[in-house]
């Protein structure tokens, strides 16, 4: 018994079992509503930029119409440039006017999520090469959105930014709170703490980009010195340690923004604390306790990888069985589709990595375009529900992993969390309430107490 105790006893010091809670706190609907809500705003705003569709991509039906020596299996040019940029020119030459046009947001999602579904499967594999090379993909889409793009994508990766910096303080103040409280709080509580921090929130992420980015100019012009004739090399190699002092801060921030970025908004949630002081103590925690960081951060990344498998293998049969069911009762074949059966007509089979199907290319009627459209939302909606996960579980696990790195390098508990003056107002009258009601009511001709003290006119033990 007392070895069990033991036991116990060293597993609880281990601390990092902690991050296995992300899940249970992940999936409350609270969180997956405000989730939800961000990607739904996001998704919208995508389907506005994508009213015009420029991005190049081949279709079956092109490929029939071209060289066979000119075919590649890239669907869009997107990923000919990240994985063949060579080819980019003949690509775009070829299918520019062959092929079908997408939209930037339908490409970029269709990207990422084939991308992030590989990258979740090597993690659980412990793949981590793998993992970090499609990590590598996903980052060049965004260069390639940028440089392709740079007003449109401007305008929704800024809007991406104020969506998710409102929707991850919402989520790590939530997450913070049922850690620290064991409390399970509804969704206006961490929304309301979000806006009533927004400053910080927002300048968090920013300010060690300003720094970087002004290092990245402070040496891009002590470089221009060198195209001085005659005397330009030589005042280089004077500045020299100059520069490389420089570059010396530059790898700091770049590291120590890298690695304590994703903690800037659970320290904001667990401390209240202004951007300043929280970019000093995520810094700290990181270079502090670098092995523990990266120790924590690959417990979750591995963890929170199988979760998702396993909400996408839900999913998966949720559809799976729905679609099977339905198409045993459906034996009428489409109007203008051949030898297709209704149900195909106008809901493609679902797959594991892809929940939407296939929409094979044949002619609807009115009436079959109008139902694979209604289906195709409610599919949509299956898949925003799995993608809000994603998005609750990162913050989630954000914040229990600065709740972790707080307690190795300042020692400080896991249950203290700032409490606000106004919760604390809201609070007070409801837990009176509860203790009178739980308080039992003394009889009115009481005595004496133990010690023989009397009751005075007030109710009081005199």
């Amino acid at each position: 018994m007392a070895k069990e105790g033991s036991l116990a006893a060293v597993f609880e010091e281990m601390y990092f079992p902690h991050i296995f809670r992300a899940f249970y706190i992940s999936v409350r609907p609270s969180n997956l509503f405000i989730a939800f809500t961000a990607i739904l705003m996001l998704f919208v705003l995508g389907f506005l930029l994508d009213l015009q569709r420029p991005v190049v991509c081949r279709s079956d039906s092109a490929v029939r119409r071209i060289p066979r020596n000119l075919y590649w299996q890239m669907p869009t040019e997107l990923d000919c440039y990240i994985l063949a940029p060579e080819k980019l020119a003949n690509y775009r030459q070829v299918y520019e006017t062959a092929g079908p046009k997408k939209g930037i947001f339908a490409t970029l999602l269709n990207f990422w999520s084939h991308k992030f579904n590989d990258m979740t499967i090597l993690l659980a594999q412990l793949d981590f090469r793998g993992a970090l090379r499609n990590l590598g993909y996903i980052a060049g889409s965004f260069r390639w959105a940028v440089i392709r793009f740079p007003f449109r994508s401007l305008i929704f990766f800024a809007a991406a930014f104020c969506v998710f910096t409102v929707c991850g303080g919402a989520l790590s103040r939530s997450a913070a709170v049922q850690l620290a409280r064991g409390e399970k709080p509804g969704p206006m509580l961490g929304i309301r703490f979000a806006f009533r921090k927004i400053i910080s929130f927002f300048v968090s992420p920013l300010l060690p980009l300003g720094v970087i980015l002004t290092f990245c100019g402070v040496v891009i012009a002590l470089g221009l010195l060198a195209n001085i004739p005659w005397f330009g090399e030589i005042i280089l190699s004077i500045l020299m340690w100059f520069i490389l002092l420089v570059g010396l801060l530059f790898s700091i921030m770049i590291i120590g923004a890298a690695a304590g970025v994703n903690l800037m908004s659970p320290e904001i949630a667990y401390q209240g604390t202004d951007s300043f002081d929280s970019i000093n103590r995520c810094f700290h925690y990181v270079f502090a306790k670098p092995w523990h960081m990266l120790f924590y951060t690959s417990v979750a990344a591995i963890y929170g990888s199988m979760c998702y498998l396993f909400v996408r293998f839900f999913a998966y049969v949720l559809l799976k069985t729905c679609y099977s069911l339905v198409k045993l009762s459906v034996f009428v074949s489409g109007k203008h589709t051949g030898q297709l059966d209704k149900i195909s007509a106008i809901w493609p089979k679902p797959e594991y990595l892809n929940l939407l199907g296939v929409s094979p290319e044949f002619p609807r009627s009115a009436t079959e375009s109008v139902s694979a459209f209604i289906i195709y939302i409610a599919v949509l909606f299956i898949c925003g529900l799995v993608a809000a996960y994603v998005v609750s579980f990162f913050y989630t696990a954000n914040t229990i992993i600065y709740s972790l790195m707080r307690y190795k390098v300042d020692g400080t508990a896991l249950n203290e969390i700032y409490i606000e003056a106004e919760q604390d107002e809201q609070e007070k009258p409801l837990k009176t309430r509860t203790a009178e009601n739980e308080l039992p009511q003394q009889p009115p001709d009481s005595t004496a107490d133990s010690k023989g003290g009397e009751l005075s006119d007030e109710g009081e033990v005199s």
